[in-house]
Order: structure tokens, then C-alpha cells, then sequence
């Protein structure tokens, strides 16, 4: 689906916004309402696609955004054999350093940016925006304290700021964090909101970047998922089941309005969602230890 974007120029001339994609066709990322939501924030979009993805990301990306005004799409290298998520900051780093206005807004393929107050130009300090989390197809909203709750989204491009870990985070020379300015903006996070298959999918790419491979053996397996949870003690079963309460449920007619037709075709129930999703993640795991013992690959998107 394609939408007609501003119809007056955006308010904010020293600003571009920009993300980097992989594998945007298997993913089942709202990509293009994220763009589309930036666009009407930032006169400019830079949007850098991974050219080894493993699918025609960069095709389908470019002439998605074709007839958006001000969204400029790169090639870029994207390392997948680094560890503990820095994949994605390498990559983002790349687009970054391509940016030449004053400030950088950020987001990623699921994440939507509202702007609930007028964006502040002129401290120098990095803004950080409020998350909200949708799950289950996005019809619920969870207050889980396992999910951040603040990111920094937006920063000046002359002070040396840099992407940073798994991508989340952003820091300066010396990997030291930066004093920054809370703001009422806010970042609503798709990620868990995803058919469960691709949802599931996702969470076994993740495991594999924190390793900077695929596990091989069942332990191998356990500590990355317990290494999603910072070591704790936690399977995605436990999680999941966690998440649904306590949730709100959060009618349609709330989100952005670019999400409206992504989230009617991927609405359901929470139970079947979150069995779904384990089926799905089991057959990742089987496959993984198929491979490794040379016996036959299964698992289906």
C-alpha cells in the first residue's frame, strides 16, 4: 500500500532521518509506513539497504519509495558474523556518516515516529523518545518491564555521536554514554506485533547475531536465548506468557494512521499467536541442530 505524503514542507529543514534494512521482504517489517511516518517529520529520509540481503530488498525498497518525496535509498555493506548485535550499528554507522544536516533522526524498520510536542532545536543535547511496545498483532499494548522504556532518537551530527551496540543505543568517543533530553515524543515498536512465523524467524536471526553465527548445539541454543534476557533465568515461552498481562488492548484507531491496513491483516488472538510463535521457533532451533548433525533442514518460514 503507498500513501500520499506531506502536502506542506516539514517544519524541521536541519533534519534527516534515517534506517537501515535487511531482508525486508522476509522480514514482514512495516518498513514502508516507518519511512512514510519519518517523511512526515523530516524533509529528508536515508534509507541504506544491506546489498546482501538475502532477498531483492534493495529492488523492492527502491521502487516502494519511489514517489516519496525526499527519501534517498543506499547501498550498504552489512557485516553478518559480528557478535552481540554490532551488525546493525556498523550499519547504521555507514548511513550516518553519509548525513550532512545539523541533526539525525533515527528508527528502524518497526518503528513509528509521532511527534507528541514540537522537536527541540536548539539545546545540543540527544532527545530521547518515549517506547510503546505492541504485540500480538498489535491489538495489545504491553507495560512489560523486560521492554526499554526511552531510546535516544534524535542528535546533533557534530558532537561525534555513533551507533552503538545492537543498535538501540548511541554514544561518543570512548563508548561513553551522553547526558540527554527527555521529551513527550514517542516511538511505537512493531516488532512483536509481526505474523509470528516472521516474528519467530527474527528472534532466531537475533540469537545468531549475539553469537556472530548460528548455534550448533543445544547449549549453544539455550545461552542465547537466556542472553536476550541479559543472562536471566528466561525461555521466550516464560516471556511471552508474561506479556500478555499486563497488557492494555489498544483498538486499531489509536496507532498511526500508516499502520492501519498492516495491522488489520495481522491481528489475532494472543493464545494462538503465542502458539504459533513457538511452533515456529522450535522449527528454527531443529534446524539449526539438523544442520550441525548434516541431517535434513525443515523449518519454513
Amino acid at each position: 500500500m503507498r500513501f500520499r505524503t506531506r502536502s506542506h514542507p516539514t517544519l524541521y529543514g536541519e533534519i534527516t532521518a534515517f534506517t537501515t534494512l535487511l531482508d525486508v521482504v522476509e522480514s514482514d517489517y512495516p518498513w514502508y509506513q516507518a519511512i512514510v511516518a519519518a517523511s512526515q517529520i523530516a524533509p529528508w529520509v536515508l534509507v541504506g539497504v544491506a546489498s546482501n540481503s538475502s532477498d531483492n530488498s534493495l529492488d523492492v525498497v527502491r521502487r516502494g519509495t519511489d514517489d516519496l518525496p525526499g527519501v534517498h535509498v543506499i547501498e550498504i555493506p552489512w557485516e553478518k558474523g559480528l557478535a552481540h548485535g554490532w551488525s546493525i550499528s556498523c550499519a547504521n554507522n555507514e548511513v550516518l556518516k553519509k548525513i550532512g544536516t545539523k541533526w539525525a533522526l533515527y528508527f528502524q524498520a518497526d518503528e513509528i515516529l509521532t511527534l507528541k510536542e514540537p522537536l527541540n532545536l536548539t539545546s545540543d543535547l540527544p532527545q530521547e523518545f518515549n517506547f510503546q511496545h505492541y504485540v500480538f498483532g498489535g491489538q495489545y499494548r504491553t507495560m512489560h518491564d523486560r521492554f526499554y522504556r526511552q531510546e535516544i532518537r534524535l542528535f546533533p551530527t557534530d558532537k561525534g555521536i555513533y551507533s552503538y551496540g545492537d543498535g538501540q543505543g548511541f554514544r561518543v568517543a570512548g563508548d561513553r554514554k551522553m547526558p540527554s533530553l527527555r521529551t513527550n515524543n514517542v516511538v511505537d515498536h512493531y516488532g512483536w506485533a509481526r505474523h509470528p512465523a516472521r516474528a519467530a524467524r527474527k528472534v532466531a536471526n537475533a540469537m545468531a547475531l549475539w553469537y556472530g553465527r548460528q548455534p550448533t548445539t543445544q547449549e549453544e541454543i539455550d545461552a542465547a536465548e537466556k542472553a536476550c534476557f541479559g543472562g536471566e533465568d528466561m525461555s521466550f515461552e516464560k516471556f511471552l506468557s508474561e506479556i500478555k498481562y499486563p497488557s492494555d488492548i489498544w483498538s486499531i484507531k489509536h496507532h498511526h494512521w500508516v499502520m492501519k491496513d498492516y495491522l488489520e491483516a495481522r491481528t489475532m488472538d494472543p493464545d494462538t499467536w503465542i502458539a504459533m510463535f513457538l511452533d515456529h521457533f522450535d522449527k528454527e532451533k531443529q534446524a539449526w541442530l539438523s544442520r550441525s548433525s548434516g541431517s535434513p533442514s525443515f523449518a519454513t518460514p
